[in-house]
């Protein structure tokens, strides 16, 4: 059984000539190699890259202290949104709502102890 084609339909291989569809091949490509090497970061080296490392330079001991109990009480936030979504699609869910803000708290929770021992502060103790 042959299909017939209008003449009127368009023609892919006119429209797109060898070197875009070549483009667009190599663009789809190196989308896809990106997002599966974003899968390789740690969740610690992720942290360290959406936060600035001089962030927090100028602020005062008690400045720290109260960033950094701010930050704990997010981040305790966000590990309870996470669990009550639970496993299974609820799991995909998180990650895609929670897990993006999650990794940028503790790069700045990491970033505050980093800057208070080196103003050396006496910050509170690490809960986890």
């Amino acid at each position: 059984m042959r299909v017939r084609v209008s003449p009127s339909a368009p023609n892919w291989r006119l429209i797109l000539p060898l070197t875009e569809r070549m483009t667009l091949t190599r663009c789809i490509t190196l989308t896809a190699a990106t997002l599966l090497a974003g899968c390789a970061l740690s969740e610690e080296q992720a942290g360290r890259i959406l936060v600035s490392p001089n962030k927090y330079e100028f602020y005062q001991c008690d400045d720290i202290d109260r960033a950094l109990a701010d930050r704990e009480k997010r981040r305790e936030e966000l590990e309870a949104l996470m669990v009550k979504a639970g496993p299974g699609t609820g799991a995909f869910v998180s990650d895609i709502a929670y897990k993006p803000e999650y990794l940028q708290v503790r790069g700045q929770i990491d970033q505050l102890r980093r800057t208070a021992a080196d103003k050396h502060c006496d910050t509170a103790p690490r809960r986890r």
